[in-house]
């Protein structure tokens, strides 16, 4: 056995958690693993995991294109990418990372 590998219950473990809160995120799963189990699993081997498992469909990372609320720094690529992928374009004011 390599000494960095998961075993096949810390595997499930990790599977049932992503099944019975199916709203969090690789990283919220691996920190509830981690806090739940003392054993600490990375944000990116759950990821694969749940890849694995064909649990994860679509990444949940959503673009975001910083303007000054002006159209004309949206290009007509960005345009139809966002729209192909059912997202939105949010704007902001410059400098401004709360908004």
């Amino acid at each position: 056995m390599l000494w960095n590998k998961i075993t096949v219950a810390r595997r499930e473990s990790i599977i049932d958690l992503a099944l019975d809160k199916p709203a969090l995120s690789p990283r919220e799963i691996a920190v509830g693993h981690t806090d739940g189990k003392a054993y600490f699993v990375s944000e990116s081997t759950v990821y694969r995991l749940l890849k694995q498992q064909d649990l994860i469909t679509s990444p949940a990372y959503i673009l975001v294109q910083d303007s000054d609320n002006c159209p004309c720094y949206i290009s007509s690529a960005l345009a139809a990418y966002l729209e192909n992928k059912g997202m939105t374009h949010a704007r902001s004011r410059p400098y401004h990372m709360q908004t």
